[in-house]
């Protein structure tokens, strides 16, 4: 039986932080198999985070899971400024459409 995923002491801070930015997040912490802590959605685009403390490590699996990863890079973030920066750099990038919006005004044709 899996142990019960422990979150780092700083997640609901930058959790907290990512929704003040008003990006909606998903806790993925209990997946395992290195999967990241959290998925943002910020500006249309689905992000990847590993959330660590200031001296927290990535252990072996989160090192193979971001290796094998073919999405997006996965982001570390270790304080509040890192997520700002984050939602930031995606704002910068622009809107990404959403592909259901064009899957359902094309079943309604």
């Amino acid at each position: 039986m899996r142990a019960i995923a422990k979150i780092d002491a700083n997640q609901p801070e930058i959790v907290e932080a990512f929704r003040q930015l008003g990006c909606t997040v998903l806790h993925l912490h209990t997946v395992g198999s290195g999967c990241p802590d959290l998925l943002v959605g910020v500006n249309g685009f689905n992000v990847l985070v590993e959330v660590k403390t200031a001296t927290g490590e990535l252990t072996n699996d989160q090192k193979d899971f971001i290796a094998a990863w073919n999405g997006d890079d996965v982001n570390i973030v270790r304080t509040r400024d890192d997520a700002i920066e984050i939602v930031n750099h995606y704002r910068r990038l622009g809107k990404q459409p959403r592909i259901i919006n064009r899957l359902a005004a094309n079943l309604n044709d």
